[in-house]
């Protein structure tokens, strides 16, 4: 791919222009010394902040400008490659964020401590990738399959901002136990984000995403095949409050507050029984941590790990 555009390179070009926002918005200011200290901490662990802040707003806006377009240019040219060459920049790109957003938490956890917040964060930065993988979240056909009288949380034509972001799945897979043996289940898998990222950076694990929504599903699926991961990463139609099979063959489950009450009851039940066979992974996000907080509870699990300010959770039964 040369070197001008590896995964690593595109990685610090988006997070070029967005260190280039920040500092414009810091030279505008008016912001306090502390924060100012926040931004250079966090930024300067990330990439260019030295050669950056000493440039005027002229030279900042210019930047900008070409930054992106250097990045519009290097996506170009991964369109242009083949599988195999699309996998290894994956694989790059990925392996840099999963750091970038590993620095990131480790710097939140010493400001937490300090009780202070830093604003800014990788949440929303490479949410670029999508084009990358080619996930459409908008072809007008999701609010056909609306079941009547359906509870259920469809987050329709809610797009990118509800899915869970590439930085914080890469974060939360670097923090689980995963090998060959791993069988995930992501009950709720929305456009596919998690299998994905699984199946470019941990081949050797299964997954298998269950979703409502056909249209979800079936584009979940055409992209694990374009993508060749199609063998480990299967996406399903299944409304899992109406479902009677167990979960027996898994062992790392992740849930983004998918549910209403009455199917997060079906489910725990379910997880429960799986987690008195074997030794069981959980991630949750949002809301969904309440219900396994009781379950770990229950069975006096050990502590669990928050992330995120305890946005993200993961439970282990072992």
């Amino acid at each position: 791919m040369g070197k001008r555009y590896s995964g690593f390179h595109i990685a610090h070009l988006n997070n070029l222009i967005e260190e280039v926002d920040l500092l414009r918005d810091l030279k505008k200011g008016p912001f306090s010394i502390s924060k100012k200290v926040e931004f250079t901490d966090i930024i300067g662990s990330l990439s260019h902040w030295e050669h950056l802040k000493f440039l005027s707003l002229e030279e900042l806006d210019h930047f900008s400008e070409n930054s992106k377009r250097d990045l519009d240019h290097a996506l170009k040219i991964l369109n242009t490659k083949n599988n195999s060459e699309k996998i290894i920049f994956l694989q790059e790109l990925l392996q840099c964020i999963s750091e970038l957003s590993e620095k990131e938490e480790t710097f939140q956890n010493i400001l937490r401590k300090q009780n202070r917040f830093l604003g800014t964060s990788l949440i929303r930065m490479f949410d670029w990738i999508d084009s990358v993988f080619k996930i459409n979240f908008d072809d007008g056909t999701e609010s056909e399959e609306i079941a009547k009288g359906s509870l259920e949380r469809y987050y329709i034509n809610s797009g990118l901002h509800v899915q869970s972001s590439y930085s914080q799945i890469l974060l939360i897979l670097k923090k689980l136990d995963i090998n060959s043996e791993s069988i995930i289940y992501d009950l709720g898998s929305g456009f596919g984000r998690v299998g994905f990222v699984v199946g470019i950076l941990y081949p050797a694990a299964h997954f298998f995403g269950f979703e409502i929504l056909e249209s979800r599903v079936q584009k979940s699926n055409q992209i694990s095949r374009d993508w060749n991961i199609h063998s480990k990463i299967q996406f399903i139609t299944k409304d899992l409050g109406q479902d009677s099979e167990s979960y027996e063959t898994a062992n790392i489950f992740y849930l983004y507050d998918p549910f209403q009450e009455e199917t997060y009851k079906k489910v725990i039940e379910k997880i429960n029984f799986v987690a008195q066979q074997k030794k069981i992974q959980i991630v949750t996000k949002g809301a969904s941590k309440d219900f396994i907080v009781s379950l770990s509870i229950k069975n006096k699990w050990p502590p669990h790990q928050e992330l995120q300010f305890g946005n993200i959770c993961i439970f282990k039964n072992y």
